[in-house]
């Protein structure tokens, strides 16, 4: 019997196996779960075998998917192949990298360079984000690499390096004796903020939020009005900004460290080569830190 199979249905077949769920290789490959769903049911129609089954909240290959996925990847790369090699246009691999809004301004810039140089066959998609939601992104699929800030737990990663920070302030002082402290915060989920509000009620310190925003610039504008206080990494300077010596005026803040993470089942053959100069360009990042800023600030004026 001849059948005429369909790539897209095969790629969603692929990708469930990858990701070990329909939802994730819905999200992943940017169509709906039922659209999936349709996809494999007819499949396995055409084919007269069940190809999937559910073991606990895991979907897993039958001995018949398991079959079908050697000639999936087959059939799947030899299509592409054949695009690249007869068609008119060179095929690049996507790529979406998550990166925090805090260190945007200076380090991506050279993360786009590099991988103009370094990776022409990439096409390099930004998604600037918190880093609670690139790492959800990241375990769903979505997001194939992202440089996290994460707050350090009772061990730290051995892959990660350490982000001090610190307390900001206006011009103005705006903390006042027997007042309860006014926060500038970003919109929960935020893990500076989560940090900012346990300190000070482990210290038994009174506080209020006085501005929430969702956005950084939103947010240095409402301290440089002197609003309140807030909390933000210290290896770099914000204009406008004073950054309060640890544990004079507010209590020490607790440790973060900045780690990259990508997603599981994603291993491209540059994957180790990319990940060491995402890496090296932070580490540059953090050590000129302080003339990136003045650099900054001297083309501003």
């Amino acid at each position: 019997m001849k059948i005429n199979v369909d790539i897209q249905t095969l790629r969603s077949f692929l990708k469930i196996s990858e990701l070990g769920g329909i939802s994730k290789a819905a999200d992943a490959l940017r169509l709906t779960q039922p659209a999936i769903s349709q996809q494999i049911k007819r499949f396995e129609e055409l084919l007269n075998v069940e190809l999937l089954f559910r073991d606990g909240r895991t979907i897993r290959l039958t001995p018949a998917g398991e079959k079908l996925r050697a000639y999936a990847e087959k059939i799947v790369a030899l299509n592409d192949e054949l695009a690249t090699e007869v068609g008119q246009h060179e095929k690049h691999e996507v790529v979406q990298l998550g990166m925090p809004e805090h260190f945007s301004e200076f380090v991506l810039p050279r993360i786009i360079g590099d991988f103009r140089d370094h990776f022409s066959g990439v096409h390099l998609v930004i998604k600037v984000g918190r880093s609670q939601s690139n790492a959800e992104q990241i375990e769903t699929g979505r997001i194939d690499l992202a440089l996290l800030l994460e707050r350090i737990g009772s061990r730290r990663n051995k892959d990660s390096s350490p982000l001090p920070v610190r307390w900001y302030a206006g011009s103005r002082q705006p903390i006042t004796a027997n007042d309860a402290v006014p926060l500038v915060l970003f919109k929960a989920p935020c893990g500076f903020r989560r940090a900012a509000i346990e300190t000070l009620e482990s210290n038994e310190i009174k506080w209020r939020c006085v501005y929430e925003c969702e956005d950084l610039p939103s947010l240095k504008a409402a301290v440089v009005a002197n609003m309140g206080v807030t909390v933000l990494p210290s290896v770099q300077t914000y204009r406008g900004l004073v950054g309060l010596e640890d544990g004079a005026i507010l209590p020490s803040l607790p440790e973060f460290e900045v780690r990259l993470r990508h997603r599981d089942g994603w291993s491209p053959a540059y994957l180790l080569q990319m990940e060491t100069r995402i890496i090296d360009i932070w580490s540059e990042f953090v050590e000129n830190s302080e003339r990136f800023a003045l650099d900054n600030i001297a083309a501003e004026l």
